[in-house]
């Protein structure tokens, strides 16, 4: 699965989605330089936000505690939706924990594994729109800034060893 995630297929769908965003200013590199330092952490640490959200997704889908009653029944918000939250956010915490190690390196599979991260969570926030009627206009805007900060970190891992395979450092 984690070839298929930094194969050239998805470099592809990459390339598609950052073209948009190529246009866009520039933030300075000081500050570009601090999100990558930052990366790895706050990669890991949406990880654990992930699971704990995750875990407490699955309570609510099996009806487990005081609260979930008030959801389910009041509220009128399927326990389908919370189930399928879970299985989103344990993806999200998976692809954060796999991306860790490589942020860490600066290589570009590091960065492809948070883009995908990124991808579950639009996912997660349709998920949102559909089942609990979330603004999607929320939705929208939270999209368009995570990539934007992500394409804009992305030059710091071009050019890293990606998957086994060496690239040349473009200038």
């Amino acid at each position: 699965m984690c070839k298929t995630l930094t194969g050239k297929k998805a470099q592809n769908i990459i390339a598609r989605v950052e073209e948009p965003f190529k246009q866009l200013p520039h933030l300075p590199a000081s500050l570009t330089n601090f999100f990558v330092k930052i990366a790895p952490w706050g990669v890991a640490l949406g990880g654990v936000f992930s699971i704990t959200g995750a875990i407490a997704s699955l309570r609510l889908s099996f009806g487990m505690g005081s609260i979930s009653k008030v959801i389910n029944n009041y509220l009128e918000v399927s326990p389908i939706y919370f189930l399928l939250s879970a299985v989103l956010m344990l993806v999200i915490a998976f692809l954060a924990f796999k991306a860790f190690g490589p942020l860490k390196e600066r290589k570009m599979e590091g960065w492809i594994y948070i883009f995908w991260s990124n991808i579950v969570s639009v996912v997660h926030s349709l998920l949102g729109l559909i089942f609990i009627y979330q603004s999607g206009f929320n939705l929208v805007i939270s999209a368009l800034i995570g990539f934007y900060l992500l394409f804009e970190i992305k030059p710091a891992y071009e050019g890293k060893i990606t998957q086994g395979e060496t690239k040349k450092k473009k200038d």
